[in-house]
C-alpha cells in the first residue's frame, strides 16, 4: 500500500511533462502558427503577430477569439481580436 501511494506523484508529475510537451513545446517545433495582424484601438498602429493556438509562453490573457496585450508601438494594453485579424491560416 505504501509503494502505490509513493508512485501517485511521480505518475502525476509524468503527466504533466507528457502535456507540456505536446500542447507546449510540439507544436512550435512542428511549425503549427498563425500570423495575425492586429490593429491597437488606441493608436492604430498595425502589426504582426505569430501565436500557437493554445499555447502561448508569454503572459496573455485570452478570452474566446480575443487577448488581452500590450501594443508594440503605445505601450498600453488592450483586447486584440487575434482570431479573425488573421493573415496567414497556419502552417
Amino acid at each position: 500500500m505504501n509503494a502505490v501511494v509513493n508512485t501517485v506523484p511521480v505518475a502525476v508529475l509524468i503527466l504533466a511533462i507528457v502535456v507540456i510537451v505536446i500542447f507546449g513545446i510540439f507544436p512550435r517545433v512542428k511549425g503549427l502558427h498563425f500570423t495575425s495582424s492586429p490593429t491597437c484601438p488606441k493608436c492604430s498602429h498595425r502589426y504582426e503577430y505569430n501565436w500557437v493556438p493554445g499555447g502561448a509562453l508569454e503572459f496573455v490573457v485570452r478570452w474566446g477569439k480575443y487577448r488581452l496585450m500590450q501594443c508594440p508601438r503605445c505601450g498600453q494594453w488592450s483586447w486584440f481580436d487575434i482570431w479573425s485579424t488573421r493573415i496567414d491560416s497556419g502552417k
